[in-house]
């Protein structure tokens, strides 16, 4: 890896707290397994074509990418405005009112993985495998600027919530933060031993925190470019970090590792607070298995409820766990037949969204536990998922698919 490397402390974390299955208040199943019976016949191919038909539950399908679509956005003002991004190299503002293209953004030489709109809208900004960020007028289609630096492929991009500044986190270990407006470079955050898989600004966006493969979170200073902290240590992640979720007001995030468990992390003590752990048993909790045995347990996405005090993980096992935050004990396990790629709490309501990697969309109710709603209609698996609201009312949940479609679904 290019990567520069800042010599810190291993830090010891205290006040851990490991959240174990017998501390579980309940658990629901989706679906029930089918015993195996060798009596039984094979299915003939008339008849298994039949049983791979998919029921489309979606309102509307965007099939303007030739390639898998591997992210999207919303319009923070107009919501039917929807920025993507995908294996075809292009990017595409698009409304969704009538599936019409308004501006295919071309440059990049690779798949465009992560796409984004400033706060107020006016700029859009798209990462690409080959290591570029390019920020473009949503109104005209232009290109305004592109951002090199990064050696390697971008991983994320995000936006600052209240200025025309974005970061972008790179497989050579670097993070970059430009401003959109001039493509100026304001810092490279170098110190991460290994991918930059994930990253965020806080919630107030006085910090920036990321993720990385080399098992670490590190906390910055956007202004001055240093590294503040390193979460790490024996008491920390033992696998490569997938994501980070800051809380929108409170300075506490959350880290999910491939290792098997979430850690809720404390921006301003520097503390971690507690470990949630979607292992099988307490031995293998927090470990990666040399067989990538584990793998199944990554944690791959977090979110905070935004009524109550909950979160919830999820994992490539099909495990949604819902969380108490006053008591870090886990309220419900919520399983699905697939793994789980992504979630997201309605904005005012306990209810969770969840989407697999077999195409389904599925709506839990955090207090109960309990299965509302699932939605089908992706052939492959969903790689990114928004919610939108329109006057205060959730009113659709849109989705990104391997299939090489976008599918927006009615929330009556």
């Amino acid at each position: 890896m290019d990567a520069r490397h800042l010599e810190t402390e291993n830090v010891i974390l205290e006040d851990e707290e490991m959240i174990l299955e017998d501390e579980v208040t309940q658990e629901y199943e989706l679906g029930d397994v089918p015993e195996d019976d060798d009596d039984d016949m094979e299915v003939d191919d008339a008849e298994a074509d039949v049983t791979a038909e998919i029921v489309d539950d979606a309102r509307s399908v965007f099939r303007g990418h030739t390639g898998p679509v591997y992210a999207i956005s919303i319009h923070p003002l107009d919501k039917n405005i929807v920025l993507s991004g995908g294996g075809d190299d292009v990017g595409l503002i698009w409304s969704m009112e009538d599936n019409s293209i308004k501006h295919v953004l071309k440059g990049h030489t690779d798949s465009v993985v992560a796409v984004g709109f400033s706060f107020d809208g006016v700029l859009a900004a798209t990462g690409g495998y080959d290591g570029i960020v390019k920020i473009w007028n949503v109104q005209t289609g232009a290109l305004l600027h592109t951002l090199d630096g990064p050696s390697q492929e971008i991983e994320w991009i995000k936006w600052h919530s209240k200025g025309n500044v974005v970061l972008a986190g790179s497989g050579d270990g670097t993070a970059w933060m430009w401003l959109a407006a001039t493509g100026e470079c304001m810092h490279v955050f170098a110190g991460h031993e290994d991918s930059v898989t994930c990253g965020s600004f806080s919630g107030s966006g006085k910090m920036i925190v990321t993720g990385s493969s080399d098992c670490t979170v590190r906390l910055w200073n956007p202004k001055t470019g240093e590294c503040s902290f390193v979460f790490r240590g024996q008491e920390f992640h033992e696998g490569p970090i997938c994501n980070v979720i800051c809380h929108p007001k409170q300075p506490v995030m959350i880290s999910c590792s491939q290792d098997g468990t979430a850690r809720l992390l404390h921006i301003q003590n520097k503390r971690q607070l507690a470990a949630f752990s979607h292992a099988v048993n307490e031995a293998s909790s927090g470990t990666v298995a040399e067989d990538d045995s584990m793998a199944v347990n990554s944690v791959e996405c977090a979110g905070f409820c935004n009524t109550l005090n909950w979160c919830a993980t999820a994992d490539l096992g099909g495990e949604l766990r819902i969380w108490d935050l006053a008591s870090y004990q886990c309220r419900h396990i919520c399983r699905h037949e697939a793994g789980v790629i992504k979630l997201m709490w309605h904005p005012t309501e306990p209810f969770v969204y969840t989407c697999t990697v077999d195409g389904m969309i599925h709506v839990w109710d955090a207090r109960n536990g309990q299965l509302q709603r699932s939605l089908s209609g992706h052939s492959e698996m969903i790689l990114d998922m928004d919610l939108i609201v329109r006057n205060g009312f959730l009113t659709e949940l849109v989705t990104a698919s391997d299939d090489e479609t976008v599918r927006i679904f009615g929330l009556n």
